[in-house]
C-alpha cells in the first residue's frame, strides 16, 4: 500500500477493487483495529458489519489490567461477548463500566467506544459466531505462506512467487473443504 500505509483511503481501493471484480454483497468484515478499515468498509459496502477481533482486544485488553484483577477483568468483559444478544451485551458492558471504571478508566473508555464493533457478530446466527469473532484463522493461512516461502529464501521471478503462493492457498483450502462446520447444515441463510 505504499507509503500510505494502512489509510481509510488504501482500504477503500481494496474494497473498491472488490467490488468492480464482481463482489456484490459483505454482511461482515472481521479485522483487527486498522487504521481507516471502518471508513472504507462503510463507503464500498455500507450495510456491511465490521467486527474488531475479540482475541486481540482481549489481549490488549489484559495489558491495560493489573495482573491480580485480570481474572475479575476478563470474567466481566466475557459476559460481554458472552452475551446471547446485543441487548444482553450492553447490559453487561454497563455492570462492567460501573466495576472498573475508576481503576481503569482506560480499558472502559476503549470498550464503550468499540463496544458496536466487538460485538457485531452477535446479530449473527449462534453457528456461524464461534467463527467471525476473530480473524485467527486469516492469520494462521498467512502465517503457513510465510512458513513455505521462507523455505525458498530467493523467487526467480514474481510468477514464481504467485505460483507458490497459489499452491499454498489451494491446498490450505483443501484441508477446509474437508472441515466439518458445526451448526451450519441446518443453517438458513437469509438474503439481505
Amino acid at each position: 500500500m505504499g507509503s500510505e500505509g494502512e489509510s481509510s483511503r488504501a482500504w477503500r481501493e481494496i474494497f473498491s477493487e472488490l467490488k468492480q471484480r464482481g463482489l456484490e454483497r459483505i454482511d461482515i468484515v472481521v479485522s483487527d483495529d486498522l487504521p481507516g478499515i471502518e471508513e472504507a468498509v462503510a463507503s464500498v459496502f455500507p450495510s456491511a458489519d465490521h467486527q474488531l477481533c475479540l482475541v486481540h482486544a482481549m489481549r490488549a485488553s489484559q495489558r491495560k489490567a493489573r495482573i491480580r484483577d485480570w481474572e475479575k477483568v476478563s470474567g466481566d468483559l466475557k459476559a460481554i461477548y458472552g452475551a446471547s444478544s446485543g441487548k444482553d451485551a450492553e447490559e453487561a458492558f454497563a455492570a462492567f463500566q460501573e466495576a472498573w471504571k475508576k481503576r481503569y478508566p482506560h480499558l472502559v473508555r476503549y470498550w464503550r467506544e468499540n463496544l458496536p464493533h466487538l460485538t457485531a457478530f452477535l446479530k449473527y446466527p449462534e453457528q456461524v459466531r464461534p467463527y467471525i469473532y476473530t480473524t485467527n484463522q486469516l492469520e494462521r493461512i498467512n502465517k503457513e505462506v510465510k512458513r513455505r516461502c521462507r523455505v525458498i529464501e530467493v523467487f526467480s521471478s514474481e510468477d514464481s512467487l504467485l505460483t507458490v503462493l497459489y499452491l499454498v492457498l489451494k491446498s490450505e483450502n483443501e484441508k477446509l473443504s474437508r472441515r466439518k462446520l458445526r451448526g451450519f447444515k441446518d443453517l438458513v441463510w437469509e438474503e439481505g
